[in-house]
């Protein structure tokens, strides 16, 4: 499941409204910018709006990174609930699989 994420950041981290690469990873987000990101990201994940910023901070604000980060959590978690984990990790499956067509 966590290598169908890494098609995420093609589309999310290059829209209209987010700077270049370059300045992205040099700058820190705003507050904003960092809601905007986690707004997309818990669409994907369908994960709570706090574990998406949690996970973004914790990842350089990077969103494909931050989604993996989320479904390695949700998988370590299934050792304790089995079947929440594969239902977040299908939710995000089913999700990447809409966006692909």
């Amino acid at each position: 499941p966590a290598a169908a994420v890494s098609s995420v950041g093609g589309g999310a981290g290059n829209d209209a409204a987010a700077s270049p690469g370059t300045d992205r990873k040099k700058r820190a987000l705003s507050e904003k910018e960092r809601r905007e990101l986690a707004k997309k990201l818990r669409e994907i994940t369908h994960s709570s709006a706090r574990q998406c910023e949690k996970a973004l901070q914790a990842n350089g604000d990077d969103i494909e990174r931050a989604a993996d980060w989320l479904i390695s959590q949700a998988e370590a978690a299934s050792k304790a609930s089995p079947a929440a984990a594969r239902r977040l990790i299908a939710q995000a499956d089913a999700h990447l699989a809409g966006e692909a067509d």
